[in-house]
């Protein structure tokens, strides 16, 4: 893909981000606490949306950090990982050079996430990983932010923490992986079961009327005009399900890849759209559309942001765009709420 990898990884912090922040900090009788308690829930809340994006399960509920009565007495930013451990998210304040770890961090962790903070509290970056710090006569009191593993290692170390246990507690599973979407293929005519024209998707009464209100200053994301211009490529749709009854929703994940010219050096262009279907006239709020790459990490933009997007209350479709070379892998994601679809493609 043509995204420029930086070091960190910028992570948004959403609404329900912030609210959580302001609960436990209204609970603190000291100023000093109730400022410390909000960074620290933010930071559980931002790696526990890095995690989510990358399909690793977290258990906010159960973590220290989370309890009322411990807020108070413990500097804790732990987050639990069902049957691996506890992952501490330390925040880090602007132009700071250290990671300071209190003692009480230092114990049943599995890790560290350095969690960097900016001056407007609208997103934080993520540093990087440290292993757990095996116990010492000295306690380690911080660590250098040059301590920090990329964070790619992260979700490597918890890949051979679940590994090790399930060879000391083996359980049976079989896995069937789903066989990726090949884009290359619909230029054949060739396309998988469950792909539609635009035509079976929408009939004429209810094909979409385009009406984009979302953030339009993200820069992953399409002015809304280049929608109603005719396709140059090949398009598909599909319907995705998110949730069940009595909360169900159906999206139409639609995809247009378009070939390049030969001196590109990406050779596709590929746009992915989600719109309402049938009854729905506008799309859930906060249904987030996010791009990964083979490994399920985020693809970021040039400026370090994850390619995703997020629908408003009154938006009737969303949409990104990236271009691949033949032959590259990439996964599409829908998520709403605790519900979330994966679909994967190659060029």
């Amino acid at each position: 893909m043509n995204s420029t990898h930086t070091p960190l990884l910028t992570v948004p912090l959403s609404r329900d981000a912030h609210a959580w922040a302001r609960k436990f900090a209204a609970e603190q009788i000291n100023p000093h606490h109730g400022k410390r308690v909000y960074l620290n829930t933010l930071a559980v809340y931002a790696v526990h949306t890095y995690l989510r994006w990358i399909r690793i399960a977290t258990d906010l509920s159960q973590g220290d950090s989370w309890q009322l009565h411990l807020q108070a007495v413990l500097d804790v930013a732990d987050l639990v990982i069902p049957n691996v451990g506890k992952l501490e998210c330390r925040p880090i304040l602007p132009e700071t050079s250290v990671c300071h770890l209190p003692p009480e961090t230092l114990d049943q962790r599995i890790g560290y996430v350095g969690v960097q903070f900016q001056t407007q509290l609208d997103a934080v970056q993520l540093l990087g990983f440290v292993p757990a710090i095996a116990p010492s006569p000295s306690p380690l009191t911080q660590l250098s932010l040059t301590d920090f593993q990329p964070l790619a290692t992260l979700s490597a170390h918890l890949h051979q923490l679940r590994s090790a246990q399930a060879i000391a507690t083996p359980e049976t599973r079989i896995t069937v992986p789903s066989a990726p979407v090949n884009l290359g293929q619909w230029f054949q005519n060739q396309f998988e079961v469950g792909w539609q024209t635009w035509e079976d998707l929408f009939s004429d009464d209810l094909r979409p009327a385009f009406n984009f209100r979302g953030d339009r200053s993200a820069p992953a994301i399409i002015a809304s005009e280049a929608s109603l211009e005719p396709p140059t490529g090949i398009r598909r749709g599909k319907l995705i399900e998110l949730g069940g009854q009595p909360t169900a929703h159906v999206a139409a994940l639609v995809v247009e890849v378009t070939p390049l010219p030969e001196t590109s050096e990406m050779k596709h262009e590929v746009l992915l759209q989600v719109h309402p279907t049938r009854e729905q006239r506008f799309l859930p709020a906060n249904l987030q559309l996010i791009v990964l790459d083979a490994t399920n990490q985020p693809i970021l933009d040039a400026s370090g942001t994850p390619l995703a997007v997020r629908s408003h209350q009154t938006d009737n479709f969303i949409q990104l765009l990236l271009r691949g070379k033949t032959g590259e892998q990439f996964h599409v994601r829908l998520v709403l709420g605790d519900v979330s679809v994966t679909e994967q493609f190659v060029i």
